[in-house]
Protein backbone atom coordinates (compact mmCIF):
# COMPACT_ATOMS: atom_id res chain seq x y z
CA UNK A 1 0.00 0.00 0.00
CA UNK A 2 2.43 2.34 0.34
CA UNK A 3 4.44 2.08 -2.71
CA UNK A 4 1.10 2.57 -4.25
CA UNK A 5 0.90 6.25 -2.46
CA UNK A 6 4.68 6.84 -3.19
CA UNK A 7 3.69 6.08 -6.91
CA UNK A 8 0.78 8.22 -6.65
CA UNK A 9 2.32 10.80 -5.24
CA UNK A 10 5.33 10.82 -7.56
CA UNK A 11 2.44 10.61 -10.65
CA UNK A 12 0.32 13.51 -9.22
CA UNK A 13 3.76 16.30 -9.17
CA UNK A 14 4.08 15.33 -12.83
CA UNK A 15 3.08 17.95 -15.58
CA UNK A 16 -0.36 15.33 -16.47
CA UNK A 17 -2.05 16.07 -13.21
CA UNK A 18 -1.10 19.76 -12.80
CA UNK A 19 -4.44 21.66 -12.57
CA UNK A 20 -3.99 23.95 -15.64
CA UNK A 21 -7.14 25.89 -13.83
CA UNK A 22 -3.91 27.14 -11.13
CA UNK A 23 -1.35 28.12 -13.64
CA UNK A 24 -1.38 31.73 -12.94
CA UNK A 25 -2.56 34.33 -15.92
CA UNK A 26 -0.02 35.47 -18.83
CA UNK A 27 1.04 38.87 -18.43
CA UNK A 28 -1.02 41.23 -20.54
CA UNK A 29 0.31 44.95 -20.12
CA UNK A 30 1.38 47.51 -21.53
CA UNK A 31 4.27 49.65 -19.88
CA UNK A 32 6.03 52.92 -21.48
CA UNK A 33 9.43 52.77 -22.88
CA UNK A 34 11.89 54.97 -20.87
CA UNK A 35 13.26 56.58 -23.65
CA UNK A 36 10.02 57.54 -25.78
CA UNK A 37 7.23 56.99 -23.60
CA UNK A 38 5.99 54.84 -26.31
CA UNK A 39 3.72 51.68 -24.97
CA UNK A 40 5.42 48.18 -25.05
CA UNK A 41 3.02 45.78 -24.72
CA UNK A 42 3.88 42.03 -23.10
CA UNK A 43 0.66 40.23 -24.94
CA UNK A 44 2.16 41.31 -28.14
CA UNK A 45 5.59 39.95 -27.56
CA UNK A 46 5.78 36.66 -26.50
CA UNK A 47 9.35 34.64 -26.60
CA UNK A 48 10.17 30.67 -25.55
CA UNK A 49 11.30 32.73 -22.25
CA UNK A 50 11.61 35.83 -20.73
CA UNK A 51 13.38 37.84 -18.63
CA UNK A 52 12.24 40.27 -16.48
CA UNK A 53 14.37 42.59 -14.49
CA UNK A 54 12.55 45.02 -12.08
CA UNK A 55 15.07 47.58 -10.38
CA UNK A 56 15.48 51.07 -9.84
CA UNK A 57 18.36 53.66 -10.78
CA UNK A 58 18.74 54.71 -6.57
CA UNK A 59 19.18 50.87 -6.18
CA UNK A 60 23.29 49.98 -5.56
CA UNK A 61 22.43 46.02 -6.08
CA UNK A 62 21.12 46.88 -9.67
CA UNK A 63 23.19 48.99 -10.51
CA UNK A 64 26.24 45.88 -9.71
CA UNK A 65 23.46 43.12 -11.50
CA UNK A 66 23.10 45.34 -14.81
CA UNK A 67 25.90 43.71 -16.48
CA UNK A 68 24.85 40.50 -15.97
CA UNK A 69 21.26 41.14 -17.18
CA UNK A 70 22.59 42.96 -20.40
CA UNK A 71 24.90 40.09 -20.93
CA UNK A 72 21.80 37.81 -20.83
CA UNK A 73 20.34 39.97 -22.79
CA UNK A 74 23.21 39.69 -25.43
CA UNK A 75 23.25 35.66 -25.54
CA UNK A 76 19.41 35.34 -24.91
CA UNK A 77 17.61 35.57 -28.58
CA UNK A 78 20.18 32.91 -29.71
CA UNK A 79 18.32 30.68 -27.60
CA UNK A 80 14.65 32.25 -27.97
CA UNK A 81 14.92 34.14 -24.52
CA UNK A 82 14.09 38.12 -24.15
CA UNK A 83 15.29 40.18 -21.50
CA UNK A 84 13.51 43.34 -20.62
CA UNK A 85 13.61 45.56 -17.96
CA UNK A 86 10.65 47.19 -16.03
CA UNK A 87 12.14 50.71 -13.85
CA UNK A 88 9.95 50.81 -10.07
CA UNK A 89 11.68 54.86 -9.83
CA UNK A 90 8.58 56.66 -8.13
CA UNK A 91 9.93 60.10 -10.19
CA UNK A 92 9.44 57.38 -13.02
CA UNK A 93 10.99 59.26 -16.45
CA UNK A 94 12.58 61.86 -14.95
CA UNK A 95 14.84 59.65 -13.19
CA UNK A 96 14.63 56.59 -15.61
CA UNK A 97 15.26 58.44 -18.67
CA UNK A 98 18.84 59.77 -18.46
CA UNK A 99 19.81 56.52 -16.73
CA UNK A 100 18.66 54.66 -19.50
CA UNK A 101 20.61 57.03 -21.88
CA UNK A 102 23.76 57.00 -19.93
CA UNK A 103 23.99 53.13 -19.48
CA UNK A 104 22.49 52.18 -22.70
CA UNK A 105 21.33 48.85 -21.92
CA UNK A 106 20.92 46.05 -24.62
CA UNK A 107 17.08 45.82 -23.61
CA UNK A 108 14.18 47.46 -23.74
CA UNK A 109 13.26 49.66 -20.77
CA UNK A 110 9.74 50.16 -19.54
CA UNK A 111 8.47 52.43 -16.55
CA UNK A 112 6.98 50.42 -14.18
CA UNK A 113 6.48 52.51 -10.73
CA UNK A 114 4.62 52.41 -7.77
CA UNK A 115 1.79 50.22 -8.71
CA UNK A 116 4.03 47.92 -10.14
CA UNK A 117 5.72 47.94 -7.17
CA UNK A 118 2.77 47.73 -5.10
CA UNK A 119 1.81 44.71 -6.25
CA UNK A 120 -1.80 46.20 -8.49
CA UNK A 121 -0.67 44.27 -11.85
CA UNK A 122 -0.19 40.63 -13.05
CA UNK A 123 3.15 40.48 -12.02
CA UNK A 124 1.85 40.68 -7.87
CA UNK A 125 3.84 42.39 -5.33
CA UNK A 126 7.64 43.06 -6.10
CA UNK A 127 9.06 42.55 -2.47
CA UNK A 128 12.69 43.38 -3.17
CA UNK A 129 15.63 44.58 -5.49
CA UNK A 130 16.54 43.68 -7.54
CA UNK A 131 13.70 40.94 -8.65
CA UNK A 132 13.74 38.91 -11.92
CA UNK A 133 10.51 36.85 -12.87
CA UNK A 134 10.70 34.52 -15.74
CA UNK A 135 8.08 34.24 -18.25
CA UNK A 136 7.07 30.98 -19.97
CA UNK A 137 6.04 31.35 -23.69
CA UNK A 138 2.51 32.13 -22.80
CA UNK A 139 3.71 34.90 -20.80
CA UNK A 140 2.66 33.63 -17.61
CA UNK A 141 5.19 33.66 -14.33
CA UNK A 142 6.99 30.65 -13.84
CA UNK A 143 10.21 31.41 -11.61
CA UNK A 144 11.38 34.83 -9.42
CA UNK A 145 14.97 35.12 -8.44
CA UNK A 146 15.28 38.06 -5.87
CA UNK A 147 18.46 39.63 -4.82
CA UNK A 148 22.01 40.07 -7.07
CA UNK A 149 22.75 37.04 -9.20
CA UNK A 150 25.20 36.51 -12.31
CA UNK A 151 24.62 35.86 -15.96
CA UNK A 152 24.94 31.89 -15.71
CA UNK A 153 22.24 31.79 -13.23
CA UNK A 154 19.88 34.00 -15.47
CA UNK A 155 20.39 31.76 -18.27
CA UNK A 156 20.12 28.92 -16.50
CA UNK A 157 16.80 29.90 -14.88
CA UNK A 158 15.32 31.14 -18.34
CA UNK A 159 16.75 27.83 -20.24
CA UNK A 160 14.51 25.60 -17.35
CA UNK A 161 11.62 27.60 -17.92
CA UNK A 162 11.88 27.75 -21.70
CA UNK A 163 12.42 23.67 -21.25
CA UNK A 164 9.06 22.89 -19.76
CA UNK A 165 6.88 24.95 -22.72
CA UNK A 166 8.87 22.70 -25.30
Amino acid sequence: MRSVLLLLAVLCTSAACRDQSRLPEPVNIALPRAIDGRPWSFADRRSEATIVFFFSTWCVPCQAMEPFVAEAARIGPREGIEVIGVALDVAGNKTVAPYVQATEPPYPVLLGGGAIAEGRSPFGRIPSLPSVIFLDGDGRPSAVIQGLVDTELLMTRAREVRSRTD
